[in-house]
């Protein structure tokens, strides 16, 4: 903290805990024309689980960019919550690594594939890659129960078109339940193959 009189400047620079779930982190410039930001962050109250990049992660969230704050970082948190370590893209991979070989080497490794199918997702060339990947993870392991699809603003008719293969495998819903239904459900299929 920093304080001084007269025309000076007065900053608090600090972390507190607002009750369970946020901390808020106050940054406070006191004095004529000052202004004061305080920013949350959502904070989990079970075992915060992130695989490092030499720990292969028990699943792969594939998402497209758009689908991050609605659902991927949901998603992730939730699951993390659970015990289950998720490879994220802005937590799993580090300033300075090479992206693409982190992802591949996160779909390489990973136990389980977790698709985000949303429309943003059937049409970036990015998310399509990943799931190239993902797939072929499927088809080595002899069959389904690898891909664990999520499907956000799809339809199965719109995936009988996009991703036909992706069809027919049972998926969870952002339409029918929460992210926090989605999570439990896929932690009891991955926790159940342990």
């Amino acid at each position: 903290m920093t304080s001084a009189e007269g025309d000076q400047i007065k900053i608090n620079y600090g972390v507190e805990n607002s009750g369970p779930g946020t901390i808020n982190i106050t940054n406070s410039r006191v004095g004529p024309g000052r202004e004061r930001h305080d920013h949350s962050a959502p904070v989990s109250s079970g075992p915060a689980r992130t695989a490092p990049n030499d720990e292969p992660a028990e699943v792969f969230l594939s998402h497209a960019g758009e689908d991050k704050d609605m659902v991927a970082r949901p998603l992730a948190s939730a699951l993390r919550v659970h015990g289950i370590t998720v490879f994220f893209d802005e937590l799993s991979i580090r300033v300075g690594a090479s992206i693409r070989r982190s992802i591949e080497d996160g779909i390489a490794r990973c136990r389980f594939g977790i698709v985000v199918l949303s429309p943003h997702f059937l049409v970036k060339q990015w998310t399509q890659a990943e799931l190239d990947g993902l797939y072929g993870r499927q088809l080595a392991a002899g069959g389904p129960g690898f891909l664990l699809p999520v499907w956000h603003g799809v339809t199965y008719d719109d995936l009988l078109v996009a991703v036909p293969t992706l069809a027919d495998i049972k998926a969870l819903n952002t339409a029918s339940m929460g992210i926090g239904e989605i999570a439990r459900q896929l932690a009891a299929t991955i926790q159940g193959s342990r």
